[in-house]
């Protein structure tokens, strides 16, 4: 019996109740789903992961990521466009890696749109990170974030920010009037 469900752009995760165990399955190519790929990039079945003691799991197209009960943020999948919330990398990552620049920032919730990121913060802040095309990270340009920074705009100087959701090519932000 599951517990907890969780559908990115390509690929699905659920929690067993009992164990705590969390199954992906879906497309693998950039090991979103937290498992070595196989000769398949796409796993019809789940498979067991690593993850433990997981609180919250979002997706884009490429990559995941994962919060844990202890609120710790990791990322894993494809590098382009600062996605992962890890900086400029040479390589895509293939195992789940602390996005320190969350550490102890009080992230109660995660979400990502199709190559970027964000993290809300239990004062309503918002951490974004990615692909900042079509100005889907809310910033005001278009340039790229490769590493988590707060939200700071006209629209939400001084007010709490309650919900973010990330689309292809937008972004939602549910701001407190």
């Amino acid at each position: 019996i599951a517990n907890a469900i969780w559908a990115s752009t390509y690929c699905t995760f659920l929690r067993e109740e009992k164990t705590g165990d969390v199954y992906g399955f879906g497309l693998n190519n950039y090991h979103q789903i937290t498992t070595k790929k196989s000769k398949n990039e796409f796993e019809h079945f789940p498979l067991l992961t690593k993850l433990k003691n997981v609180k919250d799991i979002a997706g884009g197209s490429h990559h995941t990521v994962i919060m844990t009960n202890d609120k710790k943020i990791y990322s894993i999948g494809r590098k382009d466009y600062g996605r992962l919330g890890l900086g400029s990398l040479k390589d895509d990552v293939t195992e789940l890696t602390e996005i320190v620049e969350l550490r102890d920032k009080g992230i109660v919730s995660i979400s990502c749109g199709a190559e970027n990121s964000f993290g809300l913060t239990q004062e309503g802040k918002v951490f974004v990170w990615g692909n900042g095309n079509s100005s889907t990270l809310g910033t005001g340009d278009e340039e790229d974030v490769p590493i988590p920074k707060v939200l700071v705009t006209a629209q939400t100087k001084d007010k709490t920010i309650l919900a973010v959701s990330g689309g292809g090519q937008h972004s939602l932000f549910l701001v407190e009037d």
